[in-house]
């Protein structure tokens, strides 16, 4: 390795980087084959297959639907819906996807907000008994002292 770190992409990125290669003007499935030399992850994986079944004279759609099933992932069920109908009805693909990643984005904002939401509780716990109680006595013990009451 040349110290490039790689990290695994989220889905949003891989559909950007997809529209970006249809938008340079290689076809849906060059598209794939050129994000999954370029990317690392459990997501290029998926679609590295999915470029070997369509070498190997499968139908596009077809690849993307099964690896849409097999991945079990909701996003990538509805990019793969949403390639579908752009090709029937000719739609430019690099918009659908582009919007695509826009709502995987908001789908992955909305799910850290819920997750943040039910750990702010949990921290509460630690703060309200642990820590108030000795910021109170730091405080008041000074006091109790000088006042010979403790």
């Amino acid at each position: 390795m040349t110290g490039v770190q790689t990290c695994a992409l989220p889905i949003s990125a891989v559909l950007d980087l997809v529209a970006f290669a249809i938008a340079a003007g290689d076809g849906m499935g060059a598209a794939i084959a050129r994000v999954t030399h370029a990317a690392h992850g459990p997501l290029p994986d998926v679609l590295r297959h999915v470029s070997l079944q369509v070498a190997a004279g499968a139908h596009l759609s077809a690849a993307l639907a099964d690896a849409a099933r097999a991945s079990g992932s909701v996003a990538l069920g509805r990019a793969v819906h949403a390639i579908d109908v752009a090709t029937q009805r000719g739609t430019p693909l690099a918009d659908v996807l582009r919007a695509q990643a826009g709502d995987a984005r908001a789908e992955h904002l909305r799910t850290m907000l819920e997750v943040a939401g039910r750990r702010e509780a949990a921290m509460m716990l630690p703060v309200v008994f642990l820590i108030l109680p000795v910021i109170v006595l730091v405080a008041v013990y000074p006091g109790l002292v000088a006042l010979r009451i403790w």
